[in-house]
């Protein structure tokens, strides 16, 4: 690869780096506590508010793609945590919600228990290497018991946005 197709961070341009920065990823309005019970009303929650995103062109189709990905696949990772995540052209560019819910949620997770943290992800079908990177990147901090305990502890979106901003430095 020649020098010049080299981004200012040394990544090939166009792609996102490793080390990503939580401002690329998400904005503090895409921080929410769910008030659904359910799976499907929560994942329309977090849907609606990616749709307030200029990113998110058709809110129904986005929605449609995260159920479809439900019914082939839970989501639910484990440890409480479930990821739902398209690759849709219903979006330009990429849309994080980070979701928690006060009592956990039947998700059908690997690990059979509830989920009360949520993490939307939803990028334009083209983004293939960025949506695993940003797949990649949100389970790896995730996984910190200490991390999920914060957040599930944090006062609102402004704290849980801090929490993550510390795990997000490079």
């Amino acid at each position: 690869m020649s020098r010049s197709a080299l981004g200012p961070d040394g990544a090939p341009d166009g792609e996102m780096r490793w080390a990503m920065q939580l401002e690329d990823l998400i904005k503090c309005e895409n921080i929410i506590d769910l008030e659904g019970t359910s799976r499907d009303e929560v994942l329309l929650e977090m849907v609606r508010t990616a749709g307030k995103n200029a990113e998110v062109l058709d809110e129904t189709a986005l929605y449609t793609a995260i159920l479809d990905r439900e019914e082939e696949y839970t989501t639910g990772i484990g440890l409480g945590i479930a990821v739902p995540h398209a690759r849709i052209d219903a979006v330009q560019g990429k849309v994080v919600v980070v979701g928690r819910s006060s009592a956990p949620i039947d998700f059908k997770a690997l690990d059979d228990q509830g989920v009360s943290l949520f993490v939307l992800i939803a990028v334009s079908s083209h983004m293939h290497k960025d949506y695993i990177r940003i797949l990649a990147r949100w389970a790896q901090i995730l996984k910190k018991d200490s991390v999920r305990e914060a957040i599930l502890a944090a006062g609102g979106a402004g704290d849980i946005y801090g929490i993550l901003e510390k795990h997000f430095a490079p």
